[in-house]
């Protein structure tokens, strides 16, 4: 009997989402199911690294930034660019939606995304954020900034 794939699973699932691991596994139904499933299992065992690398990173950059401008809300003072500063104001946005009225700097930080963190890092900040204190971050890290950002060093320190 040939495998069919659960009515609920086929309505559930988009059909252009389902063909890439019907055509992976050569339409074969049944190991398209499973490699989906292992699929699932393998983004679920990445999600609590990546959970701790978001919190643990934008945690030290803004501890960081606080000492440097001297004040919970650093983002009033530092020189963002357009993009970073249109993020701040979209986790404020976003507060207000969510019924959260007079939002503490922490509730801002907790809802900046990892890419605006992950944006601290690029070369427009070099001199003013990278310099004075955002490689304080990375204590065991010896490389370059850019590489950093990028992710192209393969010799980051372990």
């Amino acid at each position: 009997m040939a495998f069919k794939l659960p009515d609920w699973v086929a309505r559930l699932l988009s059909v252009p989402r389902f063909s890439a691991y019907l055509d992976a596994t050569n339409g074969d139904v049944e190991r398209a199911w499973e490699l989906y499933r292992w699929n699932v299992e393998v983004s679920e065992a990445f999600y609590g690294p990546l959970h701790c690398i978001e919190v643990g990173l934008r945690n030290a950059e803004h501890r960081l930034l606080e000492e440097r401008y001297g004040q919970a809300d650093w983002w009033n003072l530092a020189p963002l660019t357009k993009h970073d500063a249109c993020r701040v104001d979209k986790a404020y946005a976003d507060l207000d939606r969510k019924g959260v009225s007079s939002p503490t700097p922490d509730d801002v930080v907790a809802e900046l995304g990892f890419g605006f963190w992950v944006s601290l890092l690029n070369r427009t900040y070099d001199r003013h954020l990278w310099v004075p204190a955002l490689h304080k971050a990375f204590p065991h890290y010896h490389g370059r900034r850019m590489s950093l950002h990028d992710a192209r060093d393969h010799e980051l320190v372990t």
